[in-house]
């Protein structure tokens, strides 16, 4: 994939298809691989550069984390393309959905650190975002197994991507998306499945901002003063979301 950029051009949806594909009832090492070969075509698919007058365009970040969540939720990137599929019948099996969030972890380390902590705020909401789809969470127990993934993923980010000053940022965002959703689900036109896919969300965003307030220690203090902007002049505090 390195070096023969038809895989990850012209050839990008069959090789994610076939991938997928590959991944149904795939065993540990080779569900790895696959998830290593997804990481890696779609990363030098966002960074690949078309020589001028070239027909084949670049693919951007909004396209390209499209590809993951099409795979994450549906198990296919067929949607992508034909528009007469019937979502409601589109399920993932476990060991896809497994397999897929593998590929998140990879294709952040193949992106590297620099552009992970200038996107991180888009990263973050991403994967919260997949948790308010119903193809995430149809029950109890996919809803439970689909916030592990995310959960995985996002212990990937934090342990091995960034550093001091991102951690902190990333708690910002965390402590932000919980306010948005305590808010949303404040309202009174709210429906019992926005208050659900809320309530999936703040538990997942939670138990994140747990993980790295226990990490960064003493150094997690500056949450507790700091003023945190959540809309044009306006500000929370950490203790008035969390607590």
């Amino acid at each position: 994939a390195q070096f023969y950029n038809v895989a990850y051009t012209t050839e990008l949806d069959s090789n994610i298809a076939l991938c997928l594909k590959v991944l149904e009832g795939a065993n540990y090492d080779c569900r790895i691989a696959i998830a290593q070969l997804i990481g890696t075509l779609l990363s030098r698919a966002l960074q690949f550069k078309p020589p001028e007058g070239s027909k084949i365009k670049s693919l951007s970040t909004d396209e390209v984390f499209t590809y993951l969540s099409m795979s994450f939720l549906h198990g296919s990137i067929s949607i992508l393309k034909t528009s007469g599929v019937d979502l409601g019948k589109s399920v993932t099996p476990r060991e896809v959905r497994v397999g897929v969030t593998e590929a998140y972890t990879f294709f952040f380390k193949e992106m590297n650190n620099p552009w992970v902590v200038n996107n991180l705020n888009y990263i973050v909401s991403h994967l919260l975002d997949l948790l308010s789809n119903s193809k995430a969470t149809p029950s109890h127990v996919e809803a439970v197994y689909s916030r592990k993934c995310i959960a995985f993923v996002m212990d990937s980010l934090i342990n091995s991507l960034l550093g001091e000053a991102s951690q902190l940022e990333i708690a910002k965002i965390l402590i932000t998306s919980v306010h948005q959703q305590m808010e949303a689900l404040n309202k009174s036109d709210s429906s019992l499945s926005d208050a659900q896919s809320s309530q999936h969300i703040i538990s997942t965003a939670l138990y994140q901002l747990s993980s790295v307030v226990l990490r960064l220690g003493t150094a997690s203090m500056t949450l507790i003063t700091d003023h945190i902007p959540v809309a044009q002049g306006k500000s929370i505090m950490f203790t008035e979301t969390v607590f």
